[in-house]
């Protein structure tokens, strides 16, 4: 399903109106469009099948590595949360043991962007992103850590502004406790 701009617009407008404000006036007559291109926007990804970011992967015979771990520290990224629509960014690592396949490092950026495009949790996105991991390329093994800063958390409610939320899933051999820790302290060596 496709994102409809003008019923999103409309929408907004509704909003607005709902709220007390006027849709058509001077300094609100563009926000109606601009926000149905916004939430477009955050939401791009969620027809899009993750994994098929690996499908021009190499096969493992064709590169040096073979038992390493691994690992991608730092990829940023923004989604929109589905439970207040506001956004949530932060900072995404993952390490993995390679399987029959391994990627470019864009490959990563790219499963990264195209499961936060979505309304979602940061809970879901750390499992989507190991399981693309996981089919995508074979791997024996991933592990993915986030830590984020919600806007449902920094700028209502509690409004803990430096409040962050970390999630971590492992798949494969990096699902045993000891390899985990491995893992973790690679992904943890030197901090951004």
């Amino acid at each position: 399903m496709t994102v409809d701009h003008r019923a999103a617009a409309a929408a907004v407008a509704q909003l607005l109106r709902a709220l007390g404000e006027d849709p058509t006036s001077a300094r609100l007559s563009g926000t109606p469009a601009r926000v149905a291109d916004t939430l477009a926007e955050f939401v791009s990804g969620k027809n899009r099948d993750a994994a098929a970011v690996f499908d021009n992967a190499m096969q493992l015979e064709q590169v040096a590595a073979k038992d390493e771990i691994v690992a991608l520290k730092g990829l940023q990224f923004t989604s929109l949360c589905e439970h207040h629509l506001l956004p949530f960014s932060g900072s995404i690592d993952i390490a993995y043991v390679p399987g029959s396949k391994v990627a470019g490092f864009g490959a990563f950026s790219r499963l990264v962007q195209t499961v936060a495009l979505r309304l979602q949790m940061q809970e879901r996105i750390t499992a989507e992103i190991a399981d693309g991991v996981m089919m995508g390329l074979d791997a024996r093994g991933v592990l993915v850590f986030i830590e984020a800063r919600h806007g449902c958390v920094s700028a209502r409610g509690p409004r803990e502004t430096q409040a962050t939320a970390v999630t971590t899933v492992s798949r494969g051999v990096l699902d045993e406790p000891a390899q985990r820790l491995i893992a973790l302290e690679q992904l943890r060596r030197s901090e951004p």
